[in-house]
């Protein structure tokens, strides 16, 4: 199994035996262009990591965690001497906000 995300379409997909299954539009941090390098740039990771464990006590609709930052997120990192960043979901909506999703997913 795979998910995909294509940053450049606002995209993700998920595939099986590399078959699209759904394909989903997609929001991302406010700066999704690039590698994120360093917390807080509001920047989507970009490689590949593996959706490790679903955090159950989130606000957000069905969070799983990135398994960001890999080995090579910080080398990269400590190479540049700052901090990589972590707790990297992707989930789906608040469902206590107040926006409608279409309005909501611009953000």
């Amino acid at each position: 199994d795979l998910v995909v995300i294509t940053k450049s379409e606002s995209s993700m997909a998920l595939l099986r035996d590399g078959k699209i299954l759904k394909q989903y539009r997609i929001a991302m941090g406010d700066l999704p262009a690039g590698h994120k390098l360093k917390e807080g740039d509001q920047r989507t990771p970009q490689g590949r990591y593996t959706l490790d464990y679903k955090k159950s006590d989130s606000a957000y609709y069905k969070s799983i965690h990135i398994s960001y930052p890999n080995e090579e997120d910080k080398l990269r990192a400590k190479a540049l001497g700052i901090r990589p960043g972590g707790m990297i979901m992707i989930h789906g909506q608040n469902p206590k906000s107040p926006l409608p999703p279409e309005q909501a997913q611009q953000y």
